[in-house]
């Protein structure tokens, strides 16, 4: 399946623009003041744009043809994902999408991945002065869609995921994260497929 270079470089000129403006923030909001930051606790005070890589994300999808040599399939590959959400200081609700190119070490499976999901985050600071490090939470509810030129492997159908992640606020403005997270694709009383990924991400919070 041929491979548009187009949505990773454009995920990099968005990370290039986020990183421009969060420097640029840093110099008047540094260190990260957490009083300033509880102003914002009410809901909908806050907004979030996260953009991240999914440097390495592991898929494991069972094929709808039960006469196939082989009933599931591995694959792996790098993803990226972007999320648009609203909320207060600590928590947010928004839509995360996640996407992939993965394929079988000798090439036999392509997988194309594209999931949206319903999101839901939330950080817990792990000390309590000066703020600078949290636990951060999250989990969805979506579609995903699954596209291969094997088409015992094309799916569209419901998805979960849950990420737990180290998350590092050098300014109130600009947030880092890393950490990994994992997902299953299907309905109740059939799973399609599932796996992990690793994620690295940013975020802006206005």
């Amino acid at each position: 399946m041929p491979r548009s270079p187009l949505l990773p470089r454009r995920l990099v000129a968005l990370v290039a623009i986020a990183l421009a403006v969060g420097c640029r923030s840093a110099s008047t909001d540094f260190p990260y003041d957490r009083e300033r930051d509880r102003d914002r606790g009410r809901w909908g005070d806050r907004i979030v744009v996260d953009a991240g890589v999914l440097p390495a994300l592991w898929l494991r999808v069972d094929r709808d043809d039960d006469s196939a040599a082989s009933e599931q399939v591995d694959t792996m590959g790098p993803g990226y994902s972007a999320r648009l959400g609203i909320g207060n200081s600590d928590q947010s609700i928004g839509i995360l999408y996640h996407g992939a190119f993965t394929e079988e070490d000798d090439g036999a499976a392509e997988i194309d991945l594209h999931a949206i999901y319903l999101d839901f985050d939330v950080s817990i600071p792990i000390e309590p002065e000066p703020g600078l490090m949290f636990v951060h939470a999250a989990a969805g509810v979506g579609l995903v869609h699954l596209d291969s030129p094997d088409t015992t492997l094309d799916t569209t159908t419901g998805a979960v995921n849950m990420r737990l992640q180290l998350e590092v606020r050098p300014t109130s403005a600009l947030h880092f994260f890393i950490g990994a997270g994992g997902f299953a694709f299907g309905h109740p009383g059939e799973s399609d497929a599932y796996g992990t990924f690793a994620d690295l991400g940013l975020r802006l919070s206005f």
